[in-house]
């Protein structure tokens, strides 16, 4: 579907109320992403992680949020809303186990429904790992972690762990970490890449316009941050306290849940001053009327992933900075003093008695500025730009397969996917051997064998719960075209899956309606075919195959291809080369045979041949019959079975001809192996009813009108083995460029996304 590029739609999934009475991380990059052009901001208000406590301040905040308005529904001051951003208090349970799920999913689906039916590109930035899903209905997601939520009191661990793995395994969600532990968290939870980004401040709002007072005098201590019990080390504060220093406090109590009544009771008794809550305006006096800012943290697994925004905040005041040692928080010699719990004290009484200079104060704002919103919000707004952009020129590709045995099938899809480059996104769902990397990521959905007389039967009672399966893998990756090749895929997952995106099939071979098995199973076909966006048949007589079933409107011949750059004749020094690595006289001659190791290619027949002929052999491939054929060639020394070959050129380059057996059921012409020995300039010779007697002879290879005339079969193989370096053969190799067919595939998979 076309998106309206003059507009972005951009739901920011909070962790706190708007109107909470710290600006955090949230709140500014709300505020940056609005500056976006065209774009129209939702902030979803905190889900509620953490459980509620029996205290007036949660219960007021649940009483808000049940039944106040819906712009910024927290309690306290009323932060500015930009003109272009909408507050979401959404009404959902606090507690987001399996049990409340669906009522979760349905609650939060109906508060987002604006930005759900928005026009234009969608984007979600998540605070939170628990988005229940919304991703999918993104073209760009990010997870923007700037806490270690899983240790957080009162929040269940076990479900921000969850929510990290599902969202680290959608590909497209792209993670922003706030510190190198953060980083290396969201890492060890799946994400690759995470963006860092340590927290910065809004630091044109501190510091005045003239000059503090720098000259010696009585120091000024200052703290100004939420007043956590899991966060602040109380008994340092209390110490300065006690040392006769002029200690202030500022922020909110227990933001984050807990009580620490208690601990600031005895603050107060000891000479500290609690100047409340304060607004941006109120800080920033009160910090400049300081000297140095403390961070007095404890040290436990919480603070291991904070990053401090207030390091930039006193920085920009002209403050010095003494901190207990957390990772986010960077020594500076002069500016920020990182000191151990036990030194902190004594370490902040010395620095107290120090005069503050002028220039103590440009440096610290200097370094300030290098950490500001204003450069932190171009970057966001870049990479928001730079990703849906790319996301415009790219389609994502859900390629839905299983397979336990290589082939022609096979290696389609791995050459197709390997060739469609940066302007298609793949990632396979099931398995396939051979599977490059440079093809796209894989996601096993321990997908039984592919369908066979013997298997379908022992499968079918899998096929739902691997339907339920496939279909979480699929919409995780969230793709705008599904494209399939398998019976069981293709009847069993093709409706569901359409309504996820559009789906493609490709057929390889003519479809059975012999047996009556057969025309059940093309009855499931026939219905499963209308939900399905076009059919790519890799040769004519497959169109009309799957036309005379389906009566299907789009259907494409789509013949195979072969890239002639890494398929060449061989020359005479690969080929001696290739005997000697495979154990072959350089005189005697030798035939190929390459496929699937099934009764339909008929494998007995080129070992009866090669039983016969005064040359060798090799059959090379696997598959159900392999053992039967083993056992066959054991009874001729020139015949050998050398199993499956990953990379057949060598073969190729050493044999003098290739055999074709098929039987011609189900065969799509022209077989991938038709299509290699053709670009190594290597003879074919099949029989009439093989179906592939045409492709052979445009190839200047031979044709033997029964398939059980051995005597014809040898005449034959004598007669091809001298039509080597035919100006007919490399004409066709030159008309079935894989450069052309992988142009097809893309004006295919991209006419269906629209």
């Amino acid at each position: 579907m076309t998106r309206q590029a003059t507009r972005v739609a951009i739901l920011i999934l909070g962790t706190a109320d708007w109107n909470q009475q710290i600006a955090t991380n949230q709140h500014y990059m709300t505020r940056e992403l609005a500056a976006i052009d065209g774009a129209r901001v939702w902030f979803t208000e905190s889900l509620g992680l953490r459980k509620p406590e029996l205290r007036v301040r949660d219960m007021r905040r649940v009483a808000h949020r049940v039944f106040g308005k819906s712009r910024g529904g927290s309690t306290g001051e009323r932060r500015p809303v930009p003109d272009n951003v909408h507050i979401i208090s959404p009404l959902v349970a606090p507690y987001h186990g399996i049990s409340t799920a669906t009522i979760n999913r349905l609650l939060l689906s109906r508060s987002v429904r604006e930005w759900l039916r928005s026009p234009g590109e969608k984007v979600l930035w998540s605070y939170s790992p628990v988005t229940y899903g919304l991703e999918k209905y993104a073209d760009v997601s990010y997870y923007h972690c700037v806490d270690l939520l899983d240790t957080i009191p009162g929040i269940d661990a076990g479900v921000i762990r969850r929510n990290e793995a599902r969202l680290a395994s959608h590909r497209h969600v792209r993670a922003i970490a706030s510190s190198d532990v953060v980083k290396k968290h969201l890492e060890s939870r799946g994400f690759i890449d995470p963006v860092l980004w340590e927290n910065v401040a809004d630091v044109s709002r501190f510091g005045t316009p003239a000059e503090p007072d720098v000259a010696a005098g009585e120091a000024r201590i200052i703290f100004a941050g939420n007043l956590a019990p899991n966060k602040v080390n109380f008994e340092l504060l209390t110490q300065l306290a006690e040392r006769g220093l002029h200690v202030s406090l500022a922020g909110p109590l227990a933001e984050g849940g807990g009580d620490v009544a208690n601990q600031m009771d005895r603050l107060l008794a000891s000479g500290c001053r609690y100047l409340g809550s304060l607004s941006i305006d109120e800080l920033s006096d009160a910090l400049a009327a300081s000297s140095i800012g403390l961070i007095p943290y404890l040290q436990n697994d919480y603070t291991r992933g904070v990053s401090p925004l207030k390091t930039f905040e006193y920085l920009a005041s002209g403050l010095q900075v003494v901190a207990t040692p957390i990772p986010g928080v960077h020594a500076s010699e002069r500016d920020v003093v990182v000191v151990e719990p036990a030194r902190f004290v004594d370490t902040v009484m010395r620095l107290a008695s120090a005069n503050r200079t002028l220039a103590d104060v440009q440096r610290r704002r200097q370094i300030a500025e290098q950490h500001s919103w204003h450069q932190r919000g171009a970057d966001a707004r870049a990479l928001v730009r730079g990703d849906l952009e790319r996301r415009r020129n790219t389609t994502r590709v859900a390629v839905v397969a299983h397979a336990d045995v290589w082939g022609g099938a096979e290696r389609y899809l791995c050459e197709l996917y390997s060739r469609l480059g940066d302007t298609v996104q793949t990632e396979l769902v099931g398995a396939i051997p051979n599977w490059p990397p440079s093809a796209g990521p894989t996601a096993d959905a321990r997908l039984s064998a592919k369908w066979s007389r013997k298997s379908m039967l022992l499968a079918l009672p899998r096929a739902p719960r691997e339907l339920r399966r496939v279909e979480r893998m699929v919409a995780a990756w969230a793709p705008d075209v599904i494209h399939m090749q398998y019976k069981r895929e293709q009847i069993v997952f093709t409706r569901r899956l359409s309504r996820i995106a559009p789906v493609i099939w490709t057929e390889h071979g003519t479809l059975p309606q012999r047996s009556l098995a057969a025309r059940a199973l093309m009855a499931l076909y026939r219905a499963a075919s209308s939900h399905a966006s076009a059919i790519i048949c890799v040769s004519s007589e497959v169109a009309h195959s799957v036309t005379s079933v389906t009566r299907h409107s789009r259907v494409t011949v789509v013949e195979n291809a072969i890239d002639s750059r890494a398929f060449a004749p061989a020359s005479a020094q690969q080929r001696e080369a290739a005997r000697e690595v495979l154990g072959i006289d350089q005189e005697v001659p030798l035939a190929l045979w390459v496929a699937r190791l099934h009764p339909g290619k008929l494998p007995e027949l080129a070992v009866r041949i090669g039983r016969h002929w005064h040359g060798v052999t090799i059959i090379a491939g696997d598959g159900p019959s392999r053992s039967e054929i083993e056992a066959a060639a054991r009874t001729s020394p020139r015949v050998r079975v050398v199993g499956h070959v990953a990379d057949t050129r060598e073969l190729y380059a050493a044999a003098d001809l290739m055999m074709f057996t098929s039987a011609g059921r189900g065969e799509g012409y022209p077989t991938t192996t038709i299509l290699e020995a053709s670009a190594m300039d290597l003879p074919i010779i099949t029989h009439r009813s093989s179906g592939a007697g045409d492709v052979v002879e445009a190839v200047d290879g031979g044709v033997v009108e029964e398939a059980d005339d051995i005597t014809s079969w040898l005449t034959g193989m004598d007669e091809v083995r001298s039509r080597s370096s035919s100006a007919r053969r490399a004409e066709w190799v030159a008309q079935h460029s894989t450069d052309q067919w992988t142009l097809r595939h893309a004006d295919i998979i991209a006419e269906v996304r629209k």
